[in-house]
């Protein structure tokens, strides 16, 4: 009983192909298809037959030659689809498909471990028993009114499996059920959809037509019994009525396949199929062959099969060769940094591989930055190449790593026979260094007598300094810096050499270097400095120290303070003097205030908003009284000046301390008067 396994639903169910003579008609339920005559057609005098329908929708007719097809009763509600395969002008035949297309009966079936479903009355006596579920698969049993065997049929999730109907001997309507599973539970149940085709009658018969009368008679049928690749040297072996004939391909042109058809150790018949024509007859062998696809390139070509209804194609077991490699883009990487690993799966064998599982290895010490460490397909191709599995993995710590080897699970055709996994197993990647950079600090000292970061000195003298460098605990094989110099940016009042080279230094080292410097000049100098280095994959870095030394060749100073004196305003240039000084201010409010207090204890009370007048008044009338004060002085002091200078002229000589004590009695008279 022919079986249909498919990832997707079929698009229709179909009888196997007939064969029919000008008049003759295939019945199928209500549904009458009648091949009524044959002839060629403008444009083109192609040659075409005349295919009536009849049913219930009513009558239709269709010109069809090689390779068209018709849907009945229309497009949009299609109901059968009729296509012709070949015609034969000479023998007034054509081989005929009939199709239904497939609908859906039945949604979201759940069925218990042991229960059955029963389909609908109208259809026939159909019964599906859930035999048993899996996580991932479940088995069922298809119960047929014509037989007591059951037919068992396994179904994966995301996938289907159809069953042929025998409506007569050696004729099958295929898949006239298909279960689409779509969720199991281990040992509980299964959730499927059931489709079936709209044409669901299982009324079949093939009707001869004789001098004019209509009469049944057994229809003469071949079926497609394969539909698959051939490589050049391969003999494929059909079964037709127990007779063993062994289809073995020859070679291989482009669009073009050399066969040969082999009875027992006689060669039968050589043919030479060329892609897109009709099928080609054997001879001495009730067999057709035509070729869909070569590919020289493979040594293969992909060969159609036809013979008697209940022939059989015994499939050819073929081994996957899958070869795996795992390699990474450096083999050399700083700690933090990312290293992409890729994985390549390809099958150089003749054989498909299916339910591939690539194992990626993740060593210790890394962690997986992106991607997963597992990847499933369902079926590789012979020939093909699996999607390159990419993965990041970050290094957590330092050393050399083995990253290991990507193991690959498959299935074969050989492999599902014995029911036994196959592995294959790529190279090791190893030799994975991952490095690191130390923590560096710099410490400097000056010696002028002593070590210190500052120190005083004069021009002329030597200086010595001396430079710490060390690096942090670590793995002195993997964390290290390598081709490290000190720049040195002297001041003005030193020379000396601008750059010191330190060359390598690894985790845990200590370097000490020291070099002479001159003073030059007097001056206050800062010694600046910045390291430079290469991290152990020779990236550049720098580090800026800043001010390490301070060098002091200045003498020492007197320092010469300058005592200030304080000087008012005269009474004339006190108000500018308050004005200028109030208007510079942010917030002159508050002194603003105070003067005006202390003005207006000297003004009379008196209702006045202008402030400034009487004080004016008040600074013109201090104004007189120091002026008239000073005028009287100044006064006085001419007066007893005078007097002085006529007693001088009065006495001529005489003793000096006399006329010293006459001066100072003067003098003293002058300061009493005024």
């Amino acid at each position: 009983m022919p079986l249909v396994k498919s990832t997707s639903v079929p698009s229709q169910a179909s009888l196997d192909l007939i064969t029919l003579h000008v008049g003759d008609s295939i019945v199928l339920g209500d549904y009458k298809i009648t091949f009524s005559s044959l002839g060629r057609i403008n444009p083109g005098n192609v040659l075409a037959a005349d295919i009536e329908v009849s049913g219930p929708e009513g009558k239709d007719g269709y010109p069809l030659s090689n390779g068209d097809w018709a849907l009945y009763p229309s497009a949009t509600n299609p109901l059968l689809n009729i296509s012709v395969v070949w015609l034969k002008e000479n023998e007034q035949t054509a081989l005929i498909r009939v199709s239904s297309p497939l609908e859906k009966l039945i949604p979201d079936e759940t069925l218990s471990v042991g229960d059955y479903l029963t389909l609908p009355s109208g259809f026939p006596r159909i019964k599906i028993k859930l035999a048993a579920a899996y996580s991932t698969r479940a088995v069922f049993n298809i119960y047929l009114p014509y037989t007591s065997t059951p037919k068992t049929v396994t179904v994966d999730e995301d996938d289907g499996v159809g069953v042929a109907y025998k409506l007569a001997e050696d004729m099958y309507y295929s898949p006239y059920i298909f279960i689409y599973l779509k969720d199991s539970k281990s040992g509980s149940s299964a959730k499927f959809d059931l489709y079936v085709p709209k044409v669901f009658s299982t009324k079949f018969q093939i009707e001869r037509t004789s001098s004019g009368t209509t009469t049944p008679i057994e229809a003469k049928v071949i079926e497609m019994v394969y539909d698959n690749l051939l490589y050049t040297g391969e003999s494929l072996p059909v079964d037709v009525n127990g007779t063993e004939y062994r289809i073995k391909l020859l070679s291989t042109i482009p669009n073009i396949a050399k066969v040969a058809v082999i009875k027992g150790n006689e060669t039968l018949d050589t043919l030479v199929l060329e892609t897109g024509d009709v099928p080609k007859k054997v001879k001495n062998a009730p067999i057709e062959l035509a070729v869909q696809k070569v590919e020289v390139q493979y040594n293969r070509a992909t060969i159609k099969i036809y013979a008697p209804q209940g022939s059989t194609a015994i499939p050819i077991l073929r081994s996957a060769n899958i070869k795996v490699g795992i390699d990474t883009s450096q083999k050399v990487v700083m700690l933090g940094n990312n290293l992409v690993v890729v994985i390549t799966v390809q099958n150089s064998g003749k054989g498909d591989a299916y339910n591939l599982n690539v194992a990626a290895p993740i060593p210790n010490n890394f962690e997986v930055v992106s991607a997963v460490k597992t990847w499933e397909l369902k079926t590789l191709p012979a020939f093909a190449d699996m999607p390159a599995l990419i993965y990041v993995l970050k290094p957590t710590k330092v050393g050399e790593y083995r990253i290991g080897r990507a193991v690959v699970t498959f299935y074969d055709p050989k492999s599902i026979d014995t029911g036994k996994k196959k592995t294959a197993v790529s190279n090791e990647l190893s030799g994975i260094k991952v490095y690191a950079i130390p923590e560096v600090s710099v410490s400097a000292a000056a010696y002028n007598g002593t070590w210190s970061d500052y120190i005083r000195t004069g021009p002329g003298k030597q200086i010595k300094i001396r430079f710490s460098v060390r690096a942090s605990a670590g793995n002195p094989t993997f964390e290290f810096v390598k081709n490290a110099t000190l720049s040195i940016e002297l001041p003005g009042n030193l020379e000396g050499p601008a750059t010191i080279p330190l060359g390598m230094i690894k985790a845990g080292e200590n370097k000490t270097v020291e070099a002479s410097f001159k003073v030059t000049t007097e001056d206050f100098g800062l010694v600046r400095a910045r390291l430079t280095y290469l991290d152990p994959l020779g990236g550049h870095h720098e580090l800026n120290l800043g001010n390490l030394i301070t060098v002091n060749s200045l003498p020492p100073k007197i320092e010469v303070k300058e005592k200030v004196v304080k000087v008012y305003p005269d009474t004339k240039e006190l108000p500018q003097f308050i004005n200028q000084t109030l208007s510079k201010m942010t917030d002159a409010t508050p002194l603003a205030k105070e003067i005006a207090g202390i003005v207006n204890a000297y003004i009379p009370p008196k209702k006045s908003t202008n402030y400034w007048k009487p004080l004016g008044i008040l600074f013109l009338l201090l104004s007189i009284v120091l002026g008239a004060a000073a005028y009287r002085y100044w006064a006085g002091y001419e007066r007893a000046m005078a007097e002085l200078r006529r007693k001088k002229k009065s006495r001529p000589g005489g003793l000096p301390k006399k006329e010293v004590r006459e001066e100072e009695s003067t003098e003293e008279k002058a300061e009493e008067l005024i």
